[in-house]
């Protein structure tokens, strides 16, 4: 008898394990306002989503580890490629929300929000030079992005080569952008090796009295490597689900 229950509790947890049932707040694709259920549904799923919930194969978001990791900058007087090893991103889960718009022409969701305090930390290797200057060095560093408005793009494809809408039970592809629209701060605290305090100085006060352009110079590859991670950890989540239990034809109440 102890047998049969162990057994019987044994396929429980499986079926448990193994159900894909949406665990978010869901929208109807034919919901005439579905831009304000989107945004209510984002609001209400940004923490889970960053806590992770493995059972849907989404790990943490918060912190992310990005691992191994690079910046290049090549415009006007900046010339500078930033490498980062065991790259760490904090701060991203306080995503303050403020609209939601999805086109079904194209299955695109954008989320726009805020991002107060994002900081990237990690073990840095730097080359080039900013006006002539050389900023060669490597050590630790810390990079915080201040009041960053952005757009959140979360972009469904098929994974055949048929019609969502027409063929909804197929499993999306995903891929998440991010279009960092503007930015309060951008301000480097970095400790190279081998410098001392008023070397140390002396650098962090060439990269944060001219983080502007720095900004402009490595937003492309920010975007782009956020892109990259973004998307590979978001697809495997979403790619448990039919097109139509994550924006379904109508909801059953």
């Amino acid at each position: 008898m102890k047998r049969i229950l162990k057994l019987m509790a044994a396929l429980s947890i499986l079926a448990w394990a193994s159900s894909t049932e949406w665990p978010l707040m869901r929208c109807s694709r034919n919901n005439p306002d579905i831009d304000r259920c989107l945004l209510n549904a984002a609001r209400g799923s940004v923490q889970k989503v960053f806590e992770g919930m493995p059972l849907y194969n989404l790990p943490s978001l918060e912190p992310m580890k990005l691992g191994k990791t690079s910046m290049s900058a090549k415009k006007g007087p900046v010339s500078i490629q930033i490498t980062l090893e065991d790259a760490v991103l904090t701060g991203a889960s306080k995503l303050q929300i403020d609209s939601a718009k999805y086109r079904h022409d194209i299955d695109q969701l954008r989320i726009g929000g805020l991002h107060k305090d994002i900081r990237l930390n990690g073990h840095y290797s730097m080359r080039g030079s900013i006006f002539s200057i050389p900023v060669n060095s490597e050590g630790t560093a810390e990079i915080m992005f201040k009041n960053v408005i952005a757009d959140h793009l979360v972009q469904f494809s098929p994974r055949a080569k048929l019609d969502l809408h027409k063929s909804p039970k197929q499993r999306p592809i995903v891929q998440c952008y991010l279009d960092m629209k503007s930015i309060e701060l951008m301000r480097f605290n970095m400790t190279a090796q081998g410098f001392g305090y008023f070397a140390n100085r002396a650098l962090n006060e060439v990269m944060n009295s001219n983080w502007r352009l720095l900004y402009s110079a490595f937003k492309p590859s920010v975007e782009d490597w956020l892109h990259t991670d973004y998307s590979k950890t978001m697809d495997s989540f979403f790619s448990s689900f039919d097109f139509d239990e994550i924006l379904p034809e109508r909801l059953i109440l």
